[in-house]
């Protein structure tokens, strides 16, 4: 498996967000080595995110996730995976050590439209440094 490195490089240089999303897929997404090393896992700030993305980005209402399937890579803050949103098939992946992360929104069945997206978990009004007494 290549090192996530390159990828995080992308995601803090490019501004062409098809092209990180294909670099995803074709160095990372099927790789069989980055699956040995993933487990299942559940991040509920990210499922949260990913709903709000999709309501913005698809135009949804009352999003839920349904058959999601995060993965996280052993000794990596890099999370992986999809799921079904309403009539969009989803593919994300995540850096928590960066809060940065980009999401595809495939129609289905008919996936000739993709949305994708940039985004961050942060929660809004909570900025690092920032005393609430």
């Amino acid at each position: 498996m290549k090192n996530l490195t390159s990828l995080k490089a992308k995601m803090a240089t490019d501004a062409d967000l098809k092209d990180i999303f294909s670099y995803f897929f074709d160095h990372y997404a099927e790789d069989p080595q980055l699956l040995e090393i993933s487990n299942p896992v559940e991040d509920e700030l990210l499922t949260q995110t990913l709903c709000i993305l999709a309501e913005q980005v698809c135009g949804l209402k009352n999003v839920t996730l349904g058959s999601s399937m995060f993965l996280t890579v052993k000794g990596q803050d890099f999370i992986h995976g999809g799921c079904m949103i309403q009539n969009y098939m989803a593919n994300i992946f995540y850096f928590k050590d960066i809060d940065a992360g980009m999401a595809a929104f495939a129609a289905f069945p008919a996936m000739n439209e993709t949305q994708i997206a940039r985004f961050s978990c942060s929660i809004l009004g909570k900025s690092k440094g920032t005393s609430h007494n």
